[in-house]
């Protein structure tokens, strides 16, 4: 059963992502971990060396060993965690968009047949945007993610419902462009388009339940003079978003499970030093990002709008898809985009808020 439900409020109970500077204190997002620094009388460059976020306020990647592999077989641990959920939940619910990420987890669900009590996806219809923009915009679940789930047997787990969340109101993306929300609620400038921003909104049908997300891929690179290989987690690794209540999960990488998130580094660490690929800089290029999906996402839907391969981002750091909303939203709804550039050219301590560096760091640690 597929049915749709609208966005009607942003949800922000207990937090799933937090910012810190590393002495105990604990905020929402990272514009309350700066200004709470910058009150302490610290330096820029003090407040930046010394940022931090992390899961449920939970520091145990720190003291995780990332230097041993995890000896079991991947494909056992992606059996064993989706389990563990279903062990340790009453009502799992899966984020499903058809990507890489999150169709591994189906997949496994499907493979061992444990069971989903829920599917849930994002899209976005948002009036004035046009059905060609719309088409584009929600391209990833009309697709891939419905013609998947709609030949895939999903009485195996269960025949869960789908639900697809819409973003069909302006006013509740106006709610996301206020100096009040961002500073409480979000961590991003401009990256805030509706199909992000539902992800916030959205609820399981058992309100108890918890919402599996996929993120995320491995970042492993290479330190040229220690000759050794170490990965990062930043809080742009889909986290921002998609861990703003404590129901949001975290299949790959949490502080309740980092062995998942080590083999994952370990699989990727080991065939880049087998092959030699000392120089990737990062985990967004096509060439690294098609070494992960044949190691670790064994079935990948690569099909992409065509309308945003041509659409290259400015000088500001946001994807695409975010661009080409703004400019539309421009021409449609010129309040609302001045309230989104208002917002983020707002000043925390003499700096607008959109020159601030866009990641902070959960970690950086060596696998060698």
């Amino acid at each position: 059963m597929i049915q749709t439900v609208s966005a009607k409020t942003f949800h922000h109970s207990d937090r799933g992502l937090y910012y810190h500077v590393q002495d105990g204190n604990f905020f929402p997002t990272k514009w309350l971990a700066i200004d709470y620094a910058y009150n302490q009388g610290w330096t820029y460059a003090e407040v930046f060396n010394k940022i931090r976020c992390c899961l449920y306020k939970d520091l145990s990647f720190d003291f995780y060993d990332w230097t041993k592999e995890p000896i079991e077989p991947w494909d056992k641990i992606l059996k064993d965690r989706l389990q563990w959920f279903r062990d340790n939940y009453n009502y799992i619910a899966l984020a499903y968009s058809g990507g890489a990420d999150s169709q591994v987890i189906l997949d496994t669900a499907l493979k061992y047949k444990i069971k989903l009590d829920e599917i849930i996806s994002f899209t976005t219809n948002l009036q004035g945007l046009g059905d060609e923009f719309h088409a584009h915009l929600n391209w990833d679940l009309m697709q891939v993610a419905l013609p998947v789930l709609k030949t895939a047997n999903l009485s195996d787990i269960g025949n869960p419902p789908i639900n697809i969340w819409v973003m069909d109101d302006w006013d509740l993306l106006k709610q996301a462009y206020t100096e009040n929300y961002v500073f409480n609620y979000s961590s991003r400038t401009y990256e805030k388009y509706g199909t992000p921003l539902c992800g916030i909104a959205v609820e399981t049908l058992n309100k108890q339940g918890i919402l599996i997300r996929g993120s995320t891929h491995p970042t492993v690179l290479y330190d040229d003079k220690l000759d050794k290989f170490f990965m990062e987690i930043w809080d742009t690794d889909n986290f921002i978003c998609g861990n703003q209540t404590d129901n949001k999960r975290s299949f790959f990488t949490s502080p309740e499970a980092p062995w998942v998130h080590a083999k994952q580094c370990h699989v990727i660490k080991n065939y880049l030093r087998q092959n030699k690929l000392f120089s990737f800089k990062g985990a967004r290029g096509k060439d690294y990002r098609r070494i992960v999906q044949t190691l670790l996402r064994a079935r990948v839907m690569n099909k992409k709008s065509p309308f945003f391969s041509k659409h290259h981002v400015s000088s500001l750091n946001i994807t695409r898809k975010a661009h080409a909303f703004a400019k539309r939203m421009y021409k449609i709804y010129p309040e609302l985009f001045k309230d989104l550039i208002g917002v983020n050219n707002t000043l925390l301590h003499g700096e607008p808020l959109y020159k601030y560096p866009e990641g902070v760091l959960m970690g950086r640690y060596y696998l060698e």
